[in-house]
């Protein structure tokens, strides 16, 4: 064999890398030890909007979240002229426990003590805490740190799952955080030992990220074709995020990149070198996974502003947010679904369930 043949072989039996999906390009990951980070860039359609976050609405007293007197429901109030949006999983500071919310919800200017349908992460609490006010919450600087917390929460609306995987996620920190700093660190002693949000804010956990947060921080600095982005763990992608309005997703990337940081600290692997590198291909797989085979729809009014649509296979799915407003999609949330215990939502009256072949 001669070596023109030799390489004319080899040239063929590269396989080149598929990067496009629809109208949208996966970037090449950025890695930090077992934790791969995918920018997926595009166009958006929701232009001329200028949404709030939570966190910001918070902290500039554009919005109060009260208590309501029920675990399972707050309220919101927002004071502003503009439209607020609260991300799946985020998590609001204080009043009788610390929550997280269960859907994406845009806010109305101006609109009036708005029901938040609500989880608590922080399990043994009833009553102040601290100097803070019980009858509302201080602020929200940190979302759901687990595929397993967001499962629980926004899938399968599930009150004790929430807590069992809060406990979970404090317990593989606390492993890991005292493999990585050489040294017994409890996550819990804090004020509140069940809270995710006071495990969340630990300061050897701050530590063990600081090479992640060099990567990951500045990422979407200059990056304006960027519309999300997937993530992967120890070799296996835990899910895609996509946003039709390209500033709302640098607005949110702060508590997102953080939440995916905690995530791979939980999941932290030492063996990590043995695990499969992912490449753009594999993203664009999983994304598609909930194109495949018979899918299942349901349609979901979460307030006057927002509807969620979902669509699932039986091992993965989708959530899409629609601003009805825009009458565009807003959000898209790719997830696999937890298998071994998959629970069917309640359906109800503003539920509407299609079959689709």
């Amino acid at each position: 064999e001669s070596a023109e043949t030799a390489k004319n072989r080899k040239v063929l039996t590269t396989k080149p890398i598929n990067t496009i999906f629809e109208d949208y390009k996966v970037a090449k990951p950025i890695s930090h030890k077992g934790l791969q980070v995918f920018l997926i860039n595009g166009p958006s359609e929701i232009k001329n909007q200028t949404y709030t976050t939570l966190d910001r609405a918070m902290k500039t007293k554009a919005v109060t979240v009260n208590e309501t007197g029920k675990v399972g429901e707050l309220s919101i109030k927002n004071n502003s002229a503009k439209p607020v949006y609260i991300h799946s999983g985020d998590i609001v500071k204080g009043g009788k426990q610390d929550r997280t919310i269960a859907h994406d919800m845009v806010i109305p200017p101006n609109s009036k003590e708005i029901p938040l349908k609500s989880f608590c992460v922080e399990q043994s609490r009833w009553r102040k805490r601290g100097s803070e006010d019980v009858s509302k919450f201080s602020g929200n600087s940190k979302m759901l740190s687990s595929r397993e917390l967001k499962y629980a929460a926004k899938y399968k609306g599930n009150q004790s799952d929430v807590w069992s995987n809060v406990s979970k996620e404090q317990e593989k920190l606390n492993k890991n955080i005292s493999r990585l700093r050489g040294k017994n660190v409890d996550v819990k002693q804090n004020q509140s030992a069940s809270s995710l949000q006071l495990t969340l804010e630990n300061e050897e956990l701050k530590k063990v990220k600081a090479g992640m947060e060099e990567k990951l921080d500045s990422l979407l600095i200059g990056k304006n074709k960027t519309i999300g982005f997937a993530y992967a763990i120890n070799g296996k992608v835990y899910g895609a995020e996509m946003f039709n309005n390209k500033n709302l997703l640098k607005d949110l990337w702060g508590k997102l990149s953080h939440s995916i940081m905690d995530e791979a600290v939980a999941n932290y692997d030492s063996t990590t070198k043995n695990s499969k590198v992912l490449d753009e291909e594999d993203v664009i797989a999983f994304i598609n996974a909930t194109k495949t085979n018979a899918i299942e729809e349901s349609e979901k009014d979460i307030n006057q502003s927002t509807q969620l649509l979902t669509q699932e296979t039986k091992t993965d799915v989708l959530f899409s947010t629609i601003d009805l407003e825009k009458e565009k999609w807003l959000h898209k949330s790719y997830m696999e679904k937890d298998t071994t215990a998959i629970a069917k939502s309640n359906s109800n009256s503003n539920n509407r369930i299609i079959l689709r072949q």
